[in-house]
């Protein structure tokens, strides 16, 4: 894991020192806002998409109380 972000590091300093950034982004801040902000709205998605995917394949009539306040909390942000 810390590898993984040693070498993030490492690409986001040569995007920032190379200026790789100004073909979609006005600074390099934009740049990571959007990005950050993208990776992480897909991540959950895909996290949520796969809770309610192992819900369904659930073969019981209940759902614990931890399940029964995710889902509460889901339906409330969609």
């Amino acid at each position: 894991m810390e590898r993984a972000f040693f070498e993030a590091g490492k690409a986001l300093a040569e995007l920032r020192d190379r200026r790789l950034y100004r073909s979609s982004h006005r600074t390099f801040e934009e740049y990571c806002r959007d990005r950050i902000s993208r990776v992480y709205s897909s991540a959950l998605e895909e996290s949520v998409q796969k809770f309610l995917e192992m819900l369904g394949k659930l073969n019981r009539a209940y759902l614990t109380d931890l399940e029964e306040k995710v889902l509460s909390v889901l339906e409330f942000e969609i």
